[in-house]
């Protein structure tokens, strides 16, 4: 990312990544997140303090969690300020 990330800038593009090893120092040349993994609070959580000043997009799959719990899943994401979209395009 070390080459990768300076060259993309230059050339005025943007780099999106799924983080499945959420950790800081792998986001330097980040400028946002795609999350699959947005039904699962750790990984929102995790992935919004990652992005204090960058994008984060959360992929949710239809979850029973979810279904069972509505109002806790999309405070979630209004406290965080994080969109959402579902498997199903909503």
């Amino acid at each position: 990312m070390s080459k990768l990330g300076p060259m993309m800038h230059t050339n005025d593009k943007v780099i999106f990544c799924n983080p499945h090893y959420r950790r800081l120092d792998l986001m330097r040349h980040i400028d946002g997140i795609y999350d699959e993994f947005g039904q699962m609070g750790h990984s929102m959580n995790l992935c919004a303090l990652l992005c204090v000043r960058k994008p984060v997009m959360e992929w949710t799959i239809s979850a029973p969690a979810i279904q069972n719990a509505p109002d806790d899943y999309f405070q979630r994401h209004f406290t965080w300020a994080i969109p959402y979209r579902t498997s199903s395009g909503q």
